[in-house]
């Protein structure tokens, strides 16, 4: 037995030798790993464990995607690249660049190009369009709930629409530019200017200024409302009543300057530094979730924020992670000649470096298993702001007939198109969201049989399709998922024709809700030659506004499978040619 017993064991001694062999082979090997300690790391002992050269250094705080990081730099262009350093794409725009950039749904971009332009980006950084604002922009675009971006300048504030319509433009003289815009929770931007804080509704209602007894520092957006800090150390959460800010919570300051950390968190949590401390909070109550001491003070931060790793501090000569229970993860000292501009925390383990030598130097701080793909990044889905339209229960009835009379549509029709509409949209788009609504339940035949009296969308087929194009017009997102839920229950191609046209006018598809029903559409009716044209070229309007990544997720897919032989041959021209077309333009 016992020497059953030690040749058992022997044998597993091989074994996990060999398995450690064979794990030391499979895994991957960074430069400078051999450096590597589990909590101190002196990156000047430490070689690179990647690099890349740029055309200039980088001008603003890198922003986060899904895929990786996208860099302003001089030389007016954009860096795309991956955590682990490869290079996604890379453009400039002659015109020039401002440092102001925003992610937004779908890896889209939003970039200041020529001091007064707003510009959407495609996730390879080609422009899906270009508007001049007539101002120049001074911050970093701020996305709203449904699509619409605002942006501002001075003494200016505007709203444009998905495809680039100035939906409004307002004046607020004296903004204070060093205060980013803000939401509270019901959708208003909440801002900041010389004589108190204003709120403007995304219809571009305007109300104060509200006086504030401190002097306010920063502020930020999360679920519940507007985070503001003060130059006391107090931080307060504003909501909204009426356009009237109220601040919702206070946690009191002790003279000493706040820094909020956002980044990187679910908007339902925030940390705020302080001197030596973190205090992790519910931003919906302000209740503290725990505190820990820590190495750092606002006063020599120079960028914080979360990443799957833990929350990352970084001053001017070192950087430390700390877990959400006050744990050193890791802290790392900067090499005393590096000179930067600005220190990208990723979430793989590395710190890279923007140099003012025009390149991007990645460090590994913590080896993390091969296997691991969490990411901290995230972007909200598109919302609504149906707290804030106006009242209606108007919608068309056989008794009264239709809610949007014809003077009214073209009314519409030509301020969507044009913009400058401001206001009226309040009460157009609750309008248009109670019409969808019914057509859904015209549409649906085992709702509508239930009904005593025929549903007007029923028998109204002509003014049915008015609405959706309407509501497709409309530049937001509000009607992306109600016409996808609509393309996926109808079976009636009459109907499904103006659906389908529609989700080529609404163009933007984050998620790809529209194009994933319209791959459907064309499996289920590949008899029907006039609608599967129209899946073509909503198909390809939908490619076209979003770039090469829809084509090669989607696009591709529907088209290709159209080119089989179960289709007619004419059909198969027309994807073929559609794809010609969509590949063309790339």
């Amino acid at each position: 037995m016992k020497k059953n017993g030690f040749t058992c064991r022997l044998y597993n001694r091989k074994l996990n030798a060999l398995l450690a062999a064979l794990l030391t082979a499979l895994s991957p090997v960074y430069a400078g790993d051999e450096n590597f300690s589990a909590n101190e790391v002196n990156l000047s002992k430490t070689r690179l464990g990647w690099g890349t050269v740029l055309t200039g250094k980088v001008i603003s705080q890198p922003v986060r995607t899904s895929r990786g990081f996208v860099a302003p730099h001089e030389g007016n262009g954009l860096t795309a690249f991956s955590e682990n350093g490869k290079i996604l794409w890379q453009t400039a725009f002659p015109e020039g660049i401002s440092p102001y950039l925003t992610a937004t749904h779908g890896d889209m971009l939003y970039l200041v190009t020529g001091g007064t332009k707003l510009s959407l980006l495609q996730n390879d950084g080609k422009k899906a369009w270009t508007k001049d604002s007539g101002f120049v922009i001074t911050e970093s675009p701020m996305p709203g709930r449904d699509g619409r971006v605002f942006a501002r300048g001075k003494d200016e504030i505007a709203c444009f629409g998905t495809k680039g319509t100035i939906r409004w433009k307002k004046i607020i003289k004296e903004q204070n530019e060093d205060i980013p815009l803000s939401q509270l929770d019901k959708g208003s931007v909440f801002l900041f200017a010389s004589d108190g804080a204003y709120t403007v509704s995304p219809f571009g209602e305007i109300r104060g200024p509200f006086k504030t007894d401190f002097q306010v520092e920063h502020a930020d957006t999360t679920d519940f409302g507007a985070l503001v800090t003060f130059s006391d150390g107090s931080i307060s959460l504003f909501t909204e009543n009426d356009g009237v800010p109220q601040q919702k919570w206070m946690l009191p300051g002790d003279g000493k300057k706040t820094h909020l950390i956002t980044r990187g968190f679910d908007r339902g949590k925030a940390a705020i530094l302080s001197d030596g401390k973190i205090t992790l909070i519910r931003t919906d109550t302000g209740k503290t979730i725990t505190s820990f001491p820590v190495h750092g003070s606002p006063a020599t931060l120079k960028h914080a924020e979360r990443t799957t790793q833990g929350i990352i501090l970084i001053s001017g000569k070192n950087a430390a992670c700390y877990t959400d229970t006050g744990l050193i993860e890791w802290s790392a000292d900067f090499p005393d000649k590096k000179k930067w501009t600005h220190i990208i925390p990723s979430d793989q383990g590395f710190l890279i470096f923007c140099t003012t030598g025009w390149t991007l130097e990645a460090y590994r701080v913590k080896q993390l298993p091969a296997t691991q793909g969490l990411t901290s990044f995230s972007t909200p889905e598109p919302g609504l702001y149906s707290e804030l339209y106006g009242t209606t229960d108007k919608v068309s009835s056989i008794s009264q007939g239709r809610a949007v009379n014809e003077s009214l549509s073209a009314e519409m029709k030509k301020a969507f198109s044009e913009g400058g509409f401001g206001q009226k949209e309040k009460d157009w788009l609750p309008l248009l969201t109670n019409e969808m609504n019914a057509i859904g339940t015209a549409w649906n035949q085992s709702i509508a049989q239930t009904q005593t009296e025929l549903p007007y969308f029923a028998t109204h087929t002509d003014y049915a399709k008015e609405v959706v194009e309407l509501a497709a017009s409309t530049e937001t997102l509000a009607f992306q998922k109600p016409l996808s839920l609509l393309i996926r229950r109808n079976k009636n191609p009459r109907r499904l024709e103006c659906l389908v046209k529609a989700a080529g006018i609404i163009a933007w598809d984050p998620g790809y809700l529209m194009m994933t029903e319209l791959g459907k559409v064309a499996e289920k009716f590949n008899e029907n030659d006039e609608l599967l044209e129209l899946v073509c070229d909503a198909t390809l309007e939908i490619c076209r506004f979003m770039g090469k990544e829809a084509f090669v997720e989607k696009g591709r897919g529907i088209l290709t499978a159209m080119i089989s032989l179960k289709y007619s041959r004419a059909i198969r021209e027309y994807a073929r040619v559609t794809m010609e077309k969509i590949l063309n333009f790339q």
